[in-house]
């Protein structure tokens, strides 16, 4: 069963473009090869609402990097860039996520795409009480802030812009 957008939800093309080049680089990692590589998952994804409702979000194409004993991670077009719906480190405190991450950013700062993120509980657009540890991670590995309302967002953009300007200068 297939699901239309509404147009003014469609991503752009572009978008669809991105993360599939963002994807083959991250093929190109041997260490994102050890957990399996990044593989094309189901476009329909959900999560609960505040309300507790299940909302189902469809997207043309998702992204997963799936290990059953290190992480579960699912990435959708976002619009200039890249979003990691669902970051979910199951044995966290010893360097996997900044790992992971440092690869997204090495990635992203190569091929200069931008990677969105909304802190929060995988499933859940609430938060089990962890928020400060999350955004003290987030932080730790150049995102910043670039949301609050309805909800926060984190970006690598200033990260890449920084690299850049390294780079030209």
């Amino acid at each position: 069963m297939k699901f239309k957008l509404p147009s003014k939800h469609q991503p752009k093309i572009q978008s669809v473009e991105l993360i599939n080049e963002f994807v083959e680089e991250l093929n190109k990692n041997s260490y994102i090869q050890e957990l399996g590589g990044v593989f094309e998952s189901e476009n329909r994804l959900s999560h609960i609402d505040q309300k507790g409702r299940i909302e189902i979000v469809c997207t043309p194409i998702v992204y997963k990097i799936f290990n059953s004993e290190i992480c579960n991670i699912t990435l959708i077009p976002k619009g200039d860039g890249i979003e990691i719906y669902r970051l979910e480190i199951y044995k966290t405190g010893n360097g996997i996520g900044s790992k992971i991450m440092e690869i997204f950013n090495t990635v992203s700062c190569e091929l200069d795409i931008p990677i969105y993120l909304t802190p929060g509980t995988p499933g859940s657009v609430t938060d089990n009480g962890e928020e400060k540890r999350r955004e003290k991670f987030y932080r730790s590995v150049n995102f910043r802030c670039v949301q609050f309302r309805p909800f926060t967002i984190y970006s690598n953009k200033a990260f890449i812009d920084a690299y850049y300007k390294n780079v030209v200068a």
